[in-house]
């Protein structure tokens, strides 16, 4: 479905329907609200959803306040959101993959790659075991917000 290969992807499955699942976790000004290394999330330009929505964060990483900005790429709504950005000399891709599994029930998949230079290569196994439990850490954290409000 998405063209953006990923080396890190989990899923979780959220009881609500995917059009809501879909227009919360698309909107990355609520990245905060949901993700725990996201401090602010902004749109500074375009539409969110749409692809060239151009967004900027503060994230809390390995307890350094770091400024990055990343830009939709994809969009097929209700259904798949790419994005891509860069912090410095690593590059993040990623997408959200939204999969109705019944009228009722969604499954949101969550896959992203980094890249970087050779430093970081070599620390990146590292930080991939890190970086998975946070994404499965922050996607229960968005099921169980989506399924307690309405």
């Amino acid at each position: 479905m998405t063209r953006i290969p990923a080396t890190t992807t989990i899923g979780v499955d959220i009881t609500r329907p995917a059009g809501d699942v879909f227009d919360y976790a698309a909107d990355f000004g609520n990245d905060s609200l949901w993700r725990s290394e996201v401090l602010t999330s902004e749109l500074v330009a375009g539409e969110p959803y749409k692809v060239g929505a151009r967004y900027d964060q503060t994230m809390d990483i390995l307890g350094r306040r770091i400024r990055t900005s990343f830009e939709v790429v994809e969009s097929v709504p209700g259904h798949v959101l790419g994005f891509a950005g860069s912090s410095g000399p690593v590059t993040v891709t990623g997408s959200l993959v939204f999969v109705p599994i019944d009228d009722h029930t969604t499954r949101l998949l969550f896959g992203h790659r980094m890249r970087g230079p050779a430093w970081f290569t070599a620390i990146n196994p590292i930080l991939a075991r890190r970086r998975r439990r946070g994404i499965r850490r922050d996607l229960d954290r968005l099921s169980r917000h989506l399924e307690t409000t309405d």
